[in-house]
């Protein structure tokens, strides 16, 4: 990887070059994408990696595969560290199943806004974990994710019109 340019010229950005960079000045949401099978490669360098930093305080770790989640939770120093499951499913009565057997130590619950209800938010909080709905885009995104859903976290691709109207609605 090390050897790999980018367009402009630079290098390849590797997790450690980040870090060093940007130090603890800022936090960091990371998706483990667990490899396929029993490779667990990944986790384990992101673990190593997250050790050496001395990040695992300014990270939260995100996974749409839960057993990668586990996986990392399994190392000792990955055990505080907040966890999002991108759950996906295809619509309430499964979202709920799922969320029924959500590990304790999950923080966040996320899954697409369009398929966000009032019930889904309720049992996630239920479970004491946070929601968080992704990609908020429009004014009604906002609006059902704000307002009617009550998400307590947003991903969404215009954070300025996002912040402007969690201020107006909360």
């Amino acid at each position: 990887m090390s050897k790999v340019k980018l367009r402009n010229g630079e290098k390849l950005h590797q997790l450690k070059d980040v870090f060093k960079h940007y130090k603890k000045n800022v936090h960091y949401i990371i998706e483990a994408k667990k490899n396929s099978g029993d490779n667990t490669d990944t986790e384990k360098a992101l673990a190593t990696q997250l050790d050496k930093s001395k990040m695992n305080k300014n990270v939260i770790i995100q996974d749409t595969d839960i057993s990668g989640i586990e996986l990392l939770h399994s190392f000792k120093p990955q055990k505080n560290v907040p966890y999002l499951w991108l759950m996906e499913a295809s619509g309430e009565p499964e979202y709920l199943e799922k969320i029924k057997v959500a590990p304790s130590y999950i923080t966040f619950l996320s899954l697409d806004a369009e398929q966000a209800t009032p019930k889904i938010i309720k049992a996630i909080h239920n479970k004491n974990m946070l929601s968080d709905l992704w990609t908020i885009q429009t004014y009604n995104d906002n609006y059902n994710a704000i307002k009617y859903n009550k998400a307590d976290s947003l991903f969404t691709n215009n954070t300025k019109e996002t912040k402007h109207l969690i201020n107006k609605w909360k």
